[in-house]
């Protein structure tokens, strides 16, 4: 879940977007627990968290589409020699 390992810029910056949208979420549902109550500031938090989980997501699927790509456009080396019986 290193979001700094991925080649991919986009990936990376979906990623690092994920992380930061989710400490917002957990600094907005404590101050909403002073004004609103904490009902409120579960239920926004919960959705703060599920949302970042799919930017997350989001993220990872591009990096793996990238791999797919880099992996599938080396060719592949066909030996002329027959294996040994």
């Amino acid at each position: 879940m290193n979001p700094l390992k991925s080649d991919n810029v986009i990936a990376r910056i979906l990623q690092v977007y994920a992380y930061l949208n989710a400490a917002a979420g957990a600094v907005l549902a404590l101050q909403l627990n002073k004004e609103l109550g904490a009902m409120v500031a579960w239920f926004i938090f919960a959705a703060v968290l599920i949302a970042s989980f799919f930017i997350f997501a989001l993220g990872e699927i591009i990096d793996l589409l990238q791999n797919v790509k880099e992996n599938t456009s080396k060719k592949m080396e066909i030996s002329d020699e027959l294996p040994d019986l």
